[in-house]
């Protein structure tokens, strides 16, 4: 299990971009994009992606999206899984509700799928 310290160094140096470290995580992390991507492009059953849709806290990692959207040829968009949700306005009080959508597409997707 991390450390709280670990996760807030990978945070801030992630997401909040302040470069602390003196490395692009980025750029580091090119080479795993770029195979997700080619495995992604070839195991396509229906004769290729169409549309990619990045979820999770991943999702927040700069350059992710473009980087697949080149690799990939197609649409690439951060999913906002309480888009389209009627939530109470107290519901994300003290969030930005930004920040927060892309960790919510599990217990969103879940909370449907028993709803349904």
């Amino acid at each position: 299990m991390e450390s709280p310290e670990f996760v807030r160094l990978l945070r801030r140096e992630f997401l909040e971009s302040e470069g602390h470290l003196g490395l692009d995580l980025g750029a580091a992390m090119r080479p795993q994009f770029e195979r997700a991507a080619a495995f992604l492009q070839t195991s396509s059953r229906s004769g290729g992606l169409t549309r990619v849709y990045l979820t999770g806290g991943g999702s927040r990692v700069p350059g992710l999206a473009s980087v697949l959207a080149d690799r990939l040829k197609v649409q690439v968009t951060q999913a906002h899984p309480v888009e389209r949700i009627d939530a109470a306005p107290e519901a994300f009080a003290g969030y930005a509700i930004d920040d927060v959508a892309p960790l919510l597409m599990l217990p969103v997707g879940l909370a449907l799928r028993a709803a349904a």
